[in-house]
């Protein structure tokens, strides 16, 4: 004989779903770059042209004459005074290119906002390394369609100091 049990207690109230939680909070809008972060990313851009540059003159892809637009004065003559010394450039080599750039942003003791830089660029199967210092610095520069060939002062990111390892 089978004897179905049948409970006399009360069923138990179903659970209750919990409230949903409120949505996480949206981030707020990003803050617009400060003066600092628009000036590195301006010295990191002349440095980035100012290596390519030196490299394509040292690969014979580009006149020496042209540096003197993004390198100071006395870093654009040795970089001519190698190409004298050793004669021929690198051409018919693998050409150079700019990889990686790093800059710190500092102030020189003048005033002057300047950077140090460090990177890396690529010949053929090989990593090589470059490091140096970029500068602020006012040069006068030639105005466009003057007859006299009028000249005025601009700041400009120029590279003081270079080393290729």
């Amino acid at each position: 004989m089978t004897v179905n049990a049948v409970s006399t207690s009360p069923i138990p109230p179903a659970p209750v779903p919990a409230a949903p939680s409120p949505p996480a909070p949206s981030p707020a809008a990003p803050s617009p770059p400060g003066p600092g972060a628009v000036e590195a990313g301006q010295a990191r851009q002349a440095v980035i042209a100012a290596v390519q540059w030196t490299l394509e003159v040292l690969d014979g892809r580009r006149r020496a004459d042209q540096l003197t637009r993004v390198l100071a004065p006395d870093l654009a003559a040795q970089v001519a005074a190698l190409l004298r010394h050793r004669g021929t450039s690198t051409r018919g080599a693998a050409t150079a290119r700019v990889v990686r750039v790093h800059l710190q942003m500092r102030h020189a003791g003048r005033g002057s906002p300047c950077a140090d830089y460090f990177g890396t660029f690529a010949r053929g199967g090989r990593i090589r390394a470059v490091a140096g210092r970029v500068e602020l610095t006012r040069v006068r520069v030639a105005v466009r369609g003057t007859p006299r060939g009028d000249r005025i002062a601009v700041s400009r990111w120029v590279v003081t100091e270079l080393t290729i390892v």
